[in-house]
């Protein structure tokens, strides 16, 4: 190897090294899009009273409402449980 591209090699790894570097930073703050749904939950809180929560998504407007509908198994469709729109307060981590 010739003595003048030494000097060309090292400044070669260290471009490379610099790019590595930045690259792997960069990944670092990616955020990973999963495909999930709302995630509901009903939990009973005693014999008359039932927790109802879900999950709300990055793109759901400040002001999404929802209504919440209960079935009794084996006894028809679904019922309408509030007469207005339930709105969500959100909490972010």
């Amino acid at each position: 190897m010739h003595i003048s591209t030494l000097p060309k090699l090292r400044y070669m790894k260290q471009i490379t090294l610099l790019a590595a570097t930045v690259f792997l930073f960069g990944l670092s703050f990616a955020q990973v899009n999963e495909k999930i749904d709302r995630g509901v939950i009903a939990l009973a809180k005693s014999q008359k009273s039932v927790y109802v929560g879900w999950r709300l998504f990055k793109t759901d407007p400040a002001d999404i409402s929802f209504n919440i509908y209960r079935q009794n198994i084996g006894y028809g469709g679904f019922e309408k449980i509030n007469k207005e729109f339930y709105r969500t307060k959100r909490k972010h981590a």
